[in-house]
């Protein structure tokens, strides 16, 4: 999620490191702070006032002083670091193949699935005799209608469900699957970029 989606849904800011006060009750702006949910039975939740057995919790946030990826993340990023090339900055795949995966993931965020799916089909019937024709065609086709990317932005969905998600996960799976050794769009071979330890990633020399 974008920090203005986490802020969203968040019910409060934790500001304070400690837990609980002298008698052990929860501080405001802690990680036990009520308004996340009742820290006991006897306590309401501050945000719905709902005691413990019906309140399903509420999510607060904490604003870092420094940006930090994710490290449930580091796998997907080293996916994408090796996805990309490191001469121009480009995903190594083909710009075509690239922009259908693009349009696909736009069709899902407006909640067209069966569209994303009838796009995939497209590339996928005619991947292994005309790549370069059938990519043209879709993107053509599609600039035809209007394109993807420049009139989504007012039909996204504010929330996604569950199947808008496994769809995503889905197509980028699909796509990040391709390997590719040289750059497509330079035609350089980009040095390979091992699974992180402790946050750090490896550059392997290819000389």
């Amino acid at each position: 999620m974008t920090d203005e989606e986490v802020r969203r849904h968040s019910f409060v800011k934790i500001t304070n490191p400690n837990l609980l006060d002298s008698v052990g009750g929860p501080i405001p702006g802690g990680l036990y702070d009520p308004a996340m949910g009742p820290l006991d039975d006897a306590s309401s939740c501050k945000s719905c006032g709902l005691r413990s057995f019906y309140c399903n919790g509420h999510c607060g946030h904490i604003d870092l002083v420094s940006p930090a990826y994710n490290p449930l993340l580091f796998n997907m990023l080293n996916i994408l670091l090796n996805k990309t090339c490191l001469y121009c900055f480009h995903f190594k795949s083909r710009r075509k193949l690239v922009e259908t995966c693009v349009a696909q993931l736009e069709l899902i965020s407006r909640g067209d699935i069966v569209g994303a799916r009838k796009l995939g089909l497209k590339l996928s019937e005619k991947h292994r005799e005309k790549m370069g024709w059938v990519l043209d065609d879709i993107v053509d086709e599609e600039d035809s209608r209007g394109s993807y990317t420049s009139h989504s932005t007012s039909n996204k969905q504010e929330c996604w469900d569950s199947s808008q998600l496994t769809e995503a996960m889905s197509v980028m799976n699909e796509f990040l699957r391709r390997k590719e050794k040289k750059c497509s769009n330079c035609n350089c071979m980009s040095p390979k970029i091992k699974i992180p330890t402790f946050g750090w990633f490896h550059l392997v020399c290819l000389f």
